[in-house]
């Protein structure tokens, strides 16, 4: 995207989105504009936990990468109790929700006023989003008029890059930039230490929080 003319670069929160994004905006000599309406769902009791630990038989491209040993005096209790409050939720669809956390409907309410200002700025140049695989679908349902349910079954990985087209004259359409690219595959081990270090995120050794302790002891 360095050949690309630039009108602004938006991110989440999150710390990995924002070093994503950090080379293209000294690129293009622009300010990252951080935006927590991009950040992705809110996992409640489950955050920072493993996938490979919610879904054992998960085949989940970079699962096996996630394999961090649980600590505490309960292991194969909480384990059981992750993969039981993420089945009770994944069972239920967009409707799903884990404890403390947000479902499809809570995203689109967070994301929905953002959407004036990304479809503000596309009009005055192109822009750049970073966002999460979650969050990403929900806003090509919000931008898109996609139906939930379309969205749910997209799958995106952190390689992948689309443009969007058509905002304002309304001949809507989308197109693959970036996917499964090799120089993206670099970046991997970087973004995966700044995940690591995401102060956002509470400890991803699971069991380790005490929102997740609490809901083990109920």
């Amino acid at each position: 995207l360095k050949d690309e003319r630039l009108h602004a670069i938006y991110t989440s929160g999150k710390r990995r989105t924002q070093r994503t994004a950090a080379l293209l905006a000294r690129q293009h000599g622009l300010a990252i504009r951080v935006r927590p309406a991009l950040n992705e769902i809110h996992s409640g009791v489950l955050e920072g936990i493993c996938y490979k630990h919610m879904q054992p038989d998960t085949n989940k491209p970079g699962a096996a990468e996630c394999d961090v040993p649980a600590r505490g005096s309960r292991p194969a209790l909480a384990e059981k109790a992750v993969q039981r409050i993420w089945a009770e939720a994944k069972a239920k669809g967009v409707s799903g929700r884990v404890p403390l956390g947000e479902n499809y409907a809570d995203m689109i309410k967070r994301l929905s006023p953002l959407i004036p200002e990304l479809k503000g700025a596309v009009g005055r140049g192109n822009v750049l989003a970073v966002g999460h695989g979650l969050i990403n679908r929900v806003a090509l349902h919000l931008l898109l008029g996609w139906s939930l349910d379309q969205v749910h079954k997209l799958r995106q990985e952190n390689d992948q890059v689309y443009r969007i087209k058509g905002l304002h004259d309304g001949k809507l359409a989308i197109e693959p930039l970036i996917e499964n690219a090799d120089a993206m595959r670099l970046l991997m081990p970087a973004m995966m230490a700044s995940y690591d270090g995401d102060g956002n995120l509470p400890s991803r050794r699971w069991g380790a929080t005490s929102v997740f302790k609490a809901a083990i002891a109920a």
